[in-house]
């Protein structure tokens, strides 16, 4: 059997498309309001703090950071735990 990302048949048939309209006026002023404020992600003040101290409070956790993307996450991720240079870390491929 083949792999459906090798062209062989999808096993889950599930629609991705959002299915409500998504408020994208208001998310741009939100967003705008926190660029003029200077709290985006890992700011340490305004709203991500608040985030972050009630996402950490909810899932009973003793730290939180917001990022603004993946790899920032996964850099944050290996400083936690003491990856340095010259260590290696394994991670898996991505088919494009």
């Amino acid at each position: 059997m083949e792999l459906a990302i090798l062209g062989g048949r999808p096993t889950v048939m599930v629609s991705v498309r959002e299915k409500w309209s998504r408020p994208i006026e208001e998310e741009k002023r939100l967003i705008w309001e926190l660029l003029e404020k200077g709290e985006i992600s890992g700011s340490g003040a305004g709203l991500p703090l608040e985030f972050e101290e009630e996402f950490k409070e909810f899932v009973g956790c003793e730290y939180c950071l917001t990022v603004s993307h993946g790899h920032t996450a996964l850099a944050s991720a290996y400083y936690a735990v003491g990856v340095g240079s010259g260590d290696g870390v394994i991670t898996p491929a991505c088919k494009s």
